[in-house]
């Protein structure tokens, strides 16, 4: 396109566009395998679009091409809305609107400031009308509400867990999510459990959620009104209420803490007490839960349920099957002082938790606990639940995230995914299902404090985000800096992403009391009607002061000196047939009327530099100004000739 407008090569012809239509449309089956979708149909608007800019050539193709540009700006937000890509998008608006305009000004008007100035102001009127039709007008799913994934998983917790898995989160700095808590009650750092999935079955290798119950997987498949968790969750107490901003997953399962429920019918509470989405997260998605400190889960425990909680591949781990046989046997067959007799092992016998375990085949758990000895939070939590159901207790693995860091700005929690973690729950009869995590006995810092103090001088935080700010939170300076941007990036999630049809009524409430349909479209044309009035007062007067221009200011003071002689410049008469009948009038003004004239229509109609422009500029109200003298001088002359 650059060679075409220098004049270098000439527009493409039939065959050459024929040819690139056909490779961009086969670029695009291949990449997605359909022109039909939502990322497809990008792909085909941003190909159609480019080759328009290819062929441009008459003024209406131009027009096309920049209306189209505005519809290119609206795809960007199926992908991004955050605040940088909107800034962005702001300044691009700005240099389409300007080359709208540039393209209805005359040559002597196309300066590139003015007319940016000028792009920018149409900008500026329209903003109070976008925040009134933004507040006021229905909300209804934006279009980045569609799901652009493919379902292709993003960084999280995956459907299967292998010992490693979490481990390799631990290395990522990337936002989980949000929790705000209702009146700023955060609770302690140690109570910070946010449940995302459980994991049942075990192969011998990797641990999977298994199989589900048939009302669980009503719910998962969208039915989300089945909340099966409800009915067996009883003796709820001390309830905490909080709104969690989850980013993007393309999973369907929520993070809560536990207990948590939700009123939302797109949410469900699966039978082993997991958040489950109608439809996966492939966008940021904002929920709303209670989750109760107190509870009593499953007191009494289905046959179907406990044999899938003590499921375990046949003949594996024969050590850990032995020590916790002749452990339980000690103890007198009592679960709780089992449990706690292998936490005292785990805290005492020179087990380590690391990021960096040794590789381990066969029978992994036998491995991990008499031979290796180190590992993450996943190899304690898998060897925990192995030693349980080899003595019959029910237990299972739980994932999600562990703690998270406390914004003293905006009071809210922020979860990453180097918080992800998993820990167990135990069946123990009326006392139903009861957490405990194997990991806070090896290293109860990685509880308490969060990853970043638990690990082992060799284990560096963060080791591949070298260029992450939470690396250095240390550093007062930039973990200020850093704070602050989330903040802002939190409210722009809450006040802006994060305004649904649930949060506008919430807020229109609070400003007009009853909200009805009438009630929000009157106040809405009301509140535009004022705008536009305010705005046409505001053009009215601005269009009496004529043209601000420095040259059209200087010639209307010449036309005003004429008046005066009684010679007014007609309606459609230009500048230089009116300079013919003032010299007719007035032949002894014809030096200085020719010359204001010719100076005038050269600066108004030539290409100049700005360098040029401002000298001719300053010539031409110098020589405004001496005509007003040699005016007022023939004036009076003509005037005492008279008498």
């Amino acid at each position: 396109r650059v060679m075409v407008y220098q004049g270098r090569w000439s527009y493409p012809g039939k065959w050459v566009k024929f040819l690139l239509v056909v490779t961009g449309v086969c670029g695009i089956l291949w990449s997605h395998g359909t022109v039909i979708g939502t990322v497809p149909g990008v792909s085909l608007l941003i190909l159609t679009y480019s080759l328009k800019l290819l062929e441009m050539n008459t003024q209406k193709d131009a027009y096309i091409s920049v209306v189209l540009s505005y519809f290119v700006v609206a795809t960007e937000f199926l992908f991004s809305q955050s605040i940088p890509i909107a800034v962005y998008m702001v300044l691009v608006i700005v240099m389409i609107t300007g080359a709208l305009v540039g393209m209805n000004q005359g040559q002597e008007q196309n300066r590139p400031m003015r007319t940016f100035k000028l792009a920018g102001g149409l900008l500026l009127q329209a903003l109070p009308l976008m925040i009134i039709i933004f507040i006021f007008f229905p909300r209804i799913p934006p279009l980045w509400s569609l799901d652009l994934s493919g379902h292709t998983a993003r960084t999280g917790l995956g459907e299967t867990m292998s010992p490693g898995s979490i481990a390799e989160l631990s290395n990522s700095s990337e936002l989980a999510f949000r929790a705000q808590f209702n009146k700023g009650e955060i609770p302690a750092q140690n109570d910070l459990y946010w449940r995302g999935i459980v994991y049942s079955h075990f192969d011998g290798t990797t641990w999977s959620p298994g199989v589900a119950s048939p009302e669980d997987m009503m719910a998962e498949e969208g039915n989300t009104r089945t909340t099966v968790g409800n009915r067996l969750l009883t003796d709820k107490s001390n309830p905490v209420e909080y709104t969690v901003t989850l980013e993007p997953t393309d999973q369907i399962w929520l993070f809560g803490l536990e207990m948590a429920s939700s009123i939302s019918r797109e949410i469900g509470f699966t039978g082993d007490f997991r958040l489950v989405k109608q439809n996966p997260v492939s966008q940021l998605y904002q929920y709303k839960l209670t989750s109760y400190r107190n509870y009593v889960a499953e007191g009494r425990l289905t046959r179907w349920m406990r044999d899938r909680e003590l499921q375990l591949p046949r003949g594996s781990n024969p050590m850990t099957r032995a020590l916790a046989k002749e452990w339980m046997k000690l103890e007198g067959y009592q679960a709780e002082r089992f449990i706690q007799r292998v936490l005292n092992w785990l805290n005492h016998d020179n087990f380590y938790y690391t990021l960096k375990p040794p590789l381990m085949d066969g029978n992994i758990v036998d491995e991990f606990l008499f031979e290796h000895r180190r590992g993450f939070c996943a190899h304690y939590a898998g060897a925990f639940v192995f030693m349980m159901r080899s003595v019959g207790i029910p237990a299972r693995i739980v994932a999600g995230y562990q703690g998270g860091e406390i914004n003293p700005i905006g009071s809210y929690v922020s979860v990453h995914q180097f918080d992800a973690h998993a820990w167990t729950e135990v069946w123990l009869g009326p006392m139903g299902w009861v957490r405990v995590d194997p990991t806070a006995a090896v290293a109860p810092d990685r509880i308490e404090r969060g990853l970043e103090q638990a690990l082992p001088e060799f284990d560096e935080f963060l080791g591949n985000n070298f260029f992450s700010p939470l690396k250095y939170r240390d550093n007062e300076f930039i973990n200020n800096i850093r704070l602050s941007i989330d903040y802002l990036n939190h409210n722009w999630n809450t006040f802006i992403i994060g305004y649904n049809p649930k949060v506008q009524m919430e807020f229109l409430k609070s400003l007009m009391g009853k909200v009805t349909p009438a009630k929000m479209a009157f106040v809405m044309m009301g509140l535009i009607g004022l705008c536009m009035l305010v705005l046409g007062v505001w053009m009215f007067n601005s269009h009496t002061q004529k043209n601000k221009d420095v040259v059209n200011v200087s010639y209307f003071q010449f036309l005003s000196f004429l008046e005066k002689g009684g010679l007014v410049r007609g309606k459609g008469e230009t500048p230089t047939v009116f300079a013919v009948r003032v010299t007719k009038k007035f032949p002894g003004l014809m030096e200085s009327v020719e010359k204001v004239t010719a100076r005038y229509n050269y600066i108004k109609y030539s290409p100049l530099g700005n360098d040029e422009e401002e000298k001719l500029i300053k010539e031409f109200k110098n020589e405004i100004r001496d005509f007003k003298f040699v005016f007022m001088k023939s004036h009076i002359n003509s005037s005492i000739s008279r008498r």
